[in-house]
């Protein structure tokens, strides 16, 4: 696709799979460097699920060969627009389904003057070109009008088993237009936090790395949207000296990281 192509891709549809962005020699470092960390910080795996916050303390060489990588940040601010910022990230490694869910609540309602994005980029480790384990998304379920009625579809009943059916009267990799997304190791999602996704069958402890972006705020409610997410994270890090912001992070950023990172830091996160 052509960056214009992404562009009404993901605004119609949620979503965009850029494949191939990474080689195999440089996947092998980043899956060294994901068990790694992971590790260090999780302990081994031993068949539960684990979950590592920040996802960007694992290893700092994710900070320069990943989050630095200009393909990763020109698609972003081609999806974003300019001055767009890192929020958090997250390292997991996973066992059994993912029910549909959307990652955020972000305010929707009438008298909003705008939506507000939040962006999430997935590395998968793992192979899933077959499609077990690999992301499925609804394409569309971000926009206003059919994001809540997926949302209230859900709240009626939402089944983790995959021959369970929902109260749509089909099992949840049944929905009409769902997508499975079907990955190589190299290829990269962006997708929008408001899109209904899940994930169903694959190995015990597939691997992902996922960063959150917002766009750049131009309202005040936006700001305290950002605050309130920023405080979320914030408990889920395993002590207080935890940040989403690593030492390393901050120490090694040059000019674009540090417009990445400047406003959620600078408000103590």
């Amino acid at each position: 696709m052509t960056p214009d192509e992404e562009k009404v891709h993901f605004d119609t549809f949620g979503f965009i799979v850029r494949r191939g962005l990474f080689g195999a020699e440089k996947m092998q470092k980043f899956s060294d460097w994901f068990d790694e960390g992971c590790d260090a910080q999780c302990g081994p795996f031993a068949g539960e699920r684990q979950i590592g916050y920040p996802g960007l303390s694992i290893h700092e060489g994710f900070c320069h060969h990943y989050l630095d990588d200009p393909r990763i940040l020109d698609t972003l601010e081609n999806l974003m627009g300019e001055d767009f910022m890192l929020v958090a990230s997250d390292a997991q490694r996973h066992s059994g389904n993912s029910h549909w869910h959307q990652d955020t609540a972000i305010p929707m309602e009438e008298g909003k003057t705008s939506e507000y994005l939040m962006l999430k980029v997935i590395m998968y480790l793992d192979d899933h070109s077959e499609g077990p384990g690999c992301l499925w998304v609804l394409p569309g379920s971000h926009r206003r009008g059919y994001a809540e009625s997926i949302r209230e579809l859900i709240g009626m009943g939402n089944p983790t088993d995959v021959d369970t059916l929902t109260p749509a009267g089909v099992p949840p990799t049944a929905f009409p237009g769902a997508v499975p997304t079907k990955t190589r190791p190299g290829d990269i999602i962006f997708f929008n936090q408001k899109l209904a996704h899940s994930s169903w069958g694959g190995q015990p402890g597939r691997r992902f790395l996922g960063l959150t972006f917002g766009a750049k705020p131009t309202e005040d409610w936006q700001v305290e949207w950002l605050v309130h997410h920023g405080e979320r994270w914030k408990k889920m890090c395993r002590n207080e000296r935890q940040s989403q912001f690593p030492e390393h992070l901050v120490r090694t950023a040059g000019p674009r990281r540090q417009r990445l990172i400047e406003f959620m830091y600078s408000r103590g996160y």
